[in-house]
């Protein structure tokens, strides 16, 4: 994964320190530099608050798809003003034309960055996936599909007194399904392929709202056992697992994990969408039975510095969520590369049932094929992106 680059020295062009854009933000520093993108931190000389702006790289000012999806971020998480959605305060172009969006300055990390430490404790990971439904849940109302969640995408911060709140970042590849005044999004396979709901992956027309459910599941599996329920070294085998296994039950790794939360996490990997939690709605109902007292908001376990759970202490330490989303294509196109596993765990997910396919696999394999071959461009943040610590998603 392409790490932020901190740094005090200015990007290339565009803007510098000390300068002031629009006529009120003055330019403090490089938050973070990625491969599309860069965010600075900003003073609002008016209302001496600080202020996160996001600009694209000059070099893909030229790309229409990679403005759009800019713009289509800004106009998307504008319309949502739940404090669970990180917050676009303004927009604008800079004299030679550069779209830029103002949005709120957040201190903290994402939730990618807690599990490097480890899984989370069960409360806390169910009360992350509860902030991530009621953010999703304002922008589902507005008719807005996200179709990237995943640990990266869900940042952690506190508010003023003391408790954790997560938010939701990145609507960019966001689709909007009911009618309004956004366009829709193109209708190419878009997302981080270990969070991609099988619709996303051969009928991305279809995607609506429980594709979020989906990837919320595979993001709550991953939270509470430190890797993702889909394991393999190659796309094509990757594509084939979604498709067709089963998933291994979280428990089997983390006996600690109540079979009613199970149960639930389980429904939200449901490759019919019949059977499948309808709605972030109802799975914020069915999670809240776990998410134990609602006047503890700490998330002690997202911030802690304690070694990881040694019931998933083998996942947890060689099977994280970054090692597989790295190496996708970007959005211009590109092979996805994913790295090897560890032989010997390679060999306890075998034994698990992690990597046995099941009765699909052949039905699936020469769409598979036919996807691969015909070059989908896996939009990939992590190839292409980084996350700065304001939290703003980098381009």
């Amino acid at each position: 994964m392409e790490s932020i680059r901190a740094s005090n020295n200015p990007p290339p062009l565009l803007v510098r320190l000390g300068d002031i854009v629009n006529d009120k933000y003055r330019v403090d520093r490089i938050i973070g530099q990625g491969g599309m993108g860069f965010v600075v931190a900003a003073t609002h000389l008016m209302l001496d608050n600080l202020v996160a702006i996001k600009f694209i790289r000059p070099e893909f000012l030229a790309d229409s798809e990679v403005v759009a999806r800019f713009l289509r971020e800004g106009r998307s998480a504008a319309r949502i003003k739940n404090e669970h959605s990180a917050q676009v305060l303004d927009v604008g172009r800079l004299p030679q034309g550069a779209p830029f969006l103002v949005m709120e300055y957040l201190q903290g990390s994402d939730l990618s960055a807690a599990l490097r430490r480890g899984p989370l404790s069960v409360r806390d990971a169910v009360v992350c996936i509860l902030h991530a439904c009621e953010g999703l849940a304002e922008a589902h109302a507005l008719g807005i599909v996200h179709r990237d969640i995943k640990p990266g995408n869900l940042f952690v911060t506190r508010r003023a007194n003391g408790s954790a709140c997560v938010k939701v970042l990145d609507f960019g590849i966001s689709k909007v399904v009911s009618e309004g005044t956004l366009a829709q999004t193109n209708t190419s396979c878009l997302g981080s392929l270990p969070y991609m709901a099988p619709e996303q992956l051969f009928s991305p027309k279809t995607v609506d709202m429980q594709a979020d459910v989906w990837s919320l599941g595979i993001t709550l599996y991953e939270l509470l056992t430190g890797m993702t329920p889909f394991v393999a070294e190659e796309m094509t085998q990757f594509v084939i697992k979604i498709m067709s296994n089963v998933p291994v039950p979280p428990r089997t790794f983390r006996p600690d994990v109540p079979e009613g939360l199970e149960a639930v996490l389980l429904a939200c990997l449901e490759k019919d969408r019949s059977r499948r939690v309808a709605s972030v709605d109802e799975l914020a109902r069915r999670l809240s039975p776990f998410a134990g007292p609602l006047d503890d908001m700490t998330l002690a376990s997202v911030f802690s510095t304690d070694p990881p759970l040694q019931n998933v202490d083998v996942f947890a330490a060689t099977v994280m969520a970054e090692a597989y989303t790295q190496g996708a294509a970007a959005a211009s196109g590109g092979s996805l590369s994913l790295p090897s596993i560890p032989a010997p765990l390679e060999r306890q997910v075998e034994a698990a049932g992690l990597a046995k396919p099941r009765g699909r696999l052949f039905a699936v394999l020469g769409g598979a094929l036919v996807l691969l071959g015909c070059g989908i461009a896996v939009y990939q943040c992590s190839s292409c992106r980084a996350t700065s610590r304001s939290g703003v998603r980098l381009p």
